[in-house]
């Protein structure tokens, strides 16, 4: 996943053997989705506890000093704190799971805005918008399609009033409508320039490293 001060277009990024996966994506979503995990496991934590330590305690099963020894209470801390840790670690990760393909689709999408088809993203197994992905990978390819079927129709297009203008650049009194013609070419050669910068948008440095 590309890091955030990454100016590249999506689609020119390539994986390299020194990239690494980053955890925290998107901040704001991991650490709100992550935040409530830890809340509802330290509750259901603490009412578990309760709930098995009640019964012992009232059939005096197990007897529960009124003040506890500090070793017991120290071990009792640390083992809360390594509950929340371990559910804020693995909230971080499961969210990444959703946060880091949302990133680089919509990373994806503005690239795709700006009229450059050859956004595709990969496709995780472990992603659980994995499904979207692909489908947005397929909505590119077809945009990408047609607009090279697009190009060919301007291609034949550009050929035609190439004719046309060759045959009234030949006709003294059609000198006018040639330089119509002409224009117009000029025109269609434009537009096909356009239409290959969608598809074909060159490599910057360091995209094949």
């Amino acid at each position: 996943m590309p890091a955030t001060g990454d100016t590249r277009p999506i689609s020119n990024i390539r994986p390299t053997a020194r990239a690494t996966r980053l955890i925290v994506v998107n901040r704001d979503l991991q650490l709100r989705y992550t935040g409530a995990a830890v809340l509802v496991g330290t509750m259901t934590t603490a009412l578990t506890t309760f709930f098995i330590l009640l019964p012992l305690y009232v059939f005096k099963i197990l007897v529960i000093p009124r003040f506890l020894p500090w070793p017991i209470l120290l071990v009792m801390g640390l083992a809360l704190v390594m509950n929340i840790f371990s559910v804020f670690i693995l909230g971080l990760i499961m969210t990444n799971r959703i946060a880091g393909p949302l990133y680089a689709l919509i990373r994806a999408m503005r690239t795709t805005g700006r009229g450059d088809f050859n956004a595709h993203l990969a496709v995780r197994s472990t992603d659980d918008l994995k499904y979207v992905v692909r489908h947005f990978n397929d909505m590119t390819a077809s945009l990408s399609r047609m607009t090279k079927d697009d190009m060919e129709v301007v291609d034949t297009l550009i050929k035609n009033v190439n004719e046309l203008h060759n045959r009234f650049g030949s006709e003294p009194e059609q000198q006018e409508n040639a330089q119509v013609v002409l224009h117009l070419m000029k025109d269609l050669q434009e537009f096909k320039i356009r239409l290959n910068t969608r598809v074909e948008a060159p490599l910057k440095e360091g995209d094949d490293q």
